[in-house]
């Protein structure tokens, strides 16, 4: 990760923080060749900025073996548009509520703690959300990347991969 207008330690400092936000000052000052104190000024001035919003622990609801991730998709009516999306945000298991290109189209991705929990919610938002365009609700039977992590997951199987010209590879 390289973000524009900042120089190479602070560069190499979010880089680090990405991969291990558990680094203390002087273990960061260590690799990055500067003083702790310094480290740790720049770490508060990114901080104060904007650019560090916080250090969290993410847990990985897959590693629940009742957890249940779903996808809701709705396209509201443009004047319920903000509804819809607080309705989706103000719920503990939407992870995410995100606005997709189409006309007012709203993706969010949640979880569930069991497949009951996610029929109930499901049926709280198809009560909700009755004067919509669009509204769906898919479960995610598989992920096969995950950049925000908490999945350790390697597909062992060969994936099939066709070429323009029609061609088969195999590839493991």
């Amino acid at each position: 990760m390289r973000i524009n207008g900042l120089d190479n330690i602070d560069n190499t400092l979010l880089t680090l923080l990405k991969e291990n936000a558990r680094y203390t000052y002087s273990e960061l000052a260590e690799y990055v060749g500067i003083s702790r104190v310094a480290v740790k000024n720049r770490i508060q001035d990114m901080e104060e900025i904007g650019l560090i919003r916080g250090y969290e622990v993410k847990i990985a609801p897959k590693k629940v073996d009742t957890s249940v991730e779903f996808i809701v998709n709705v396209s509201p009516r443009p004047e319920h548009y903000d509804y819809v999306v607080k309705v989706l945000a103000k719920s503990d298991m939407i992870l995410k509520v995100q606005a997709s290109s189409g006309d007012c189209k709203i993706i969010a991705i949640g979880v569930a703690g069991d497949m009951q929990a996610m029929d109930v919610f499901y049926r709280k938002l198809r009560t909700i959300f009755t004067d919509v365009r669009e509204f769906s609700f898919d479960v995610i039977t598989s992920t096969y990347k995950d950049v925000d992590g908490g999945i350790d997951y390697e597909r062992r199987e060969e994936i099939s991969i066709t070429d323009a010209r029609g061609f088969d590879s195999r590839h493991e």
